[in-house]
């Protein structure tokens, strides 16, 4: 009998894999697993990681049961959303949480060139979810149909998810289509970090 993967995973992950922490079963990759609000400096956009610390606390920010964390790469936005899920999983009992990091890592229907990976479907009922760098590549209407059905069952649930992109605002609205849109803009709180890129260190300064 095949069962869902991540059933039972967060009431006792030890159960399952005994070498593998919630955040390990969740999907997140290794080097943000020890990013919580503790660990992380908020100095570079104070007023973006207050409001994610609220969302933190409360599960909703001004109504909205989800945040798009917005801003140019390397500023500390998938850490934030990884901050976030730590938070989730000191609740009692612990929230179920799940990160997705985008369609390149499905199995897509009648596409030999895709690989076996996490289905966006399969975090429909945890209770707090990642999608990181959403709208980096352009979605094929089977991947829309795809976040379109999670967004909405997220918004009728009043369950929380947090999305992470890299994109101007602009070009991130032109990358979804109008119900996409409207979805997100009901269910989401949009948040703009601001700081320098953090993975250059001194490269900016040899490259002038």
């Amino acid at each position: 009998m095949v069962t869902n993967r991540l059933e039972g995973f967060f009431e006792d992950p030890a159960a399952h894999c005994p070498h593998y922490t919630p955040l390990e079963q969740a999907g997140v990759p290794h080097r943000y697993r020890a990013c919580t609000f503790d660990t992380l400096d908020p100095s570079q956009d104070p007023e973006a990681f207050e409001i994610c610390r609220l969302y933190g606390q409360t599960g909703h920010y001004q109504g909205k049961h989800g945040l798009v964390l917005m801003g140019p790469p390397g500023n500390g936005k998938t850490s934030v959303a990884v901050a976030l899920l730590h938070q989730a999983l000191r609740q009692n009992p612990p929230a179920k949480v799940g990160f997705w990091q985008g369609p390149r890592t499905e199995s897509r229907p009648g596409d030999p060139e895709s690989r076996p990976g996490p289905r966006l479907l399969d975090l429909a009922d945890l209770d707090l979810i990642v999608l990181d760098d959403l709208g980096r590549q352009s979605m094929t209407p089977w991947e829309a149909e795809q976040l379109y059905l999670i967004l909405f069952g997220r918004w009728a649930a009043g369950k929380g998810v947090i999305i992470t992109n890299n994109l101007p605002i602009a070009e991130f609205v032109q990358r979804l289509d109008q119900a996409l849109h409207s979805r997100l803009r009901e269910l989401c709180h949009p948040v703009l970090f601001k700081g320098p890129d953090r993975r250059v260190g001194n490269w900016g300064a040899e490259d002038g």
